[in-house]
């Protein structure tokens, strides 16, 4: 065997190594709903539908809503755009931790308002659950003001646009409980509660199967009402007060 021959087959089992590496890394599990999997190689992801190659079925293609989840063995890592969709939970439940401010135009300050959120994942695009919030605000009546604390409990609804999971509108609609009484100089200030809504557009970060980060702003609702009774001279008044205010704030998901 000459030079030549012995380069020629050394370059051969090179590429043919690289080619089996490349092969390998590129190889997925598409476990479909109806408990099949399928082993082969992605070659286009759109928001819809995969592309397969499986060299005993050639390539088809397979819509998102007959996929359960798309794994890589033995590791889950995929290079590319598919890895976002390997990683992500696309059912179960969920725990969101919110840390965000309220800018109340009445006191002109940007209120803490954290919030806890539980739910379950219905899909690829839908969640719901329950949410329970807390902010200040500036409660003003023709008499007096009082700053005091609002809890929200309120019904809690996500749509992600596209299948990747990445932007998002949100909802809750509910009812906020006013955590106020003040008595001052004759006069004792009941605060109730009332309705309370929220909307908002948003960011999903993903990090791995079990955290993302929720980048989030909107816009928010609340009802708050009161009775000013005046002992001495039994002067009674009832007032409403409504506050439209903007919110941002940065969750963590589990």
């Amino acid at each position: 065997m000459n030079t030549l021959s012995i380069t020629t087959l050394f370059i051969l089992l090179i590429s043919c190594s690289i080619a089996a590496t490349s092969q390998k890394v590129l190889i997925s599990e598409v476990h479909l709903k109806d408990g099949s999997v399928l082993k082969g190689q992605i070659i286009e992801d759109s928001d819809y539908y995969i592309r397969i190659y499986i060299p005993t079925l050639d390539t088809i293609q397979i819509g998102y809503k007959n996929i359960d989840y798309i794994g890589a063995p033995p590791k889950r890592a995929f290079a590319g755009k598919n890895r976002d969709r390997i990683v992500i939970k696309d059912k179960g439940w969920m725990m969101v931790v919110s840390n965000g401010y309220n800018y109340l135009r009445e006191s002109d300050k940007w209120q803490y308002a954290p919030e806890f959120i539980i739910g379950n994942r219905l899909g690829k695009k839908i969640n719901v659950g329950l949410s329970l919030g807390y902010t200040k605000f500036q409660y003003l009546s023709t008499v007096a003001g009082a700053t005091n604390k609002i809890v929200a409990l309120s019904g809690y609804g996500r749509y992600y646009f596209l299948k990747k999971k990445r932007v998002f509108v949100d909802g809750q609609v509910g009812y906020g409980f006013a955590l106020a009484e003040e008595s001052n100089e004759g006069y004792l200030h009941q605060y109730k509660g009332g309705l309370h809504t929220k909307a908002g557009i948003g960011y999903h970060f993903h990090t791995n199967s079990d955290i993302a980060f929720l980048l989030r702003a909107g816009m928010g609702y609340q009802r708050v009402s009161g009775d000013i009774d005046m002992r001495w001279g039994n002067l009674f008044v009832r007032y409403t007060k409504k506050y439209i205010y903007p919110g941002l704030s940065l969750a963590l998901e589990f």
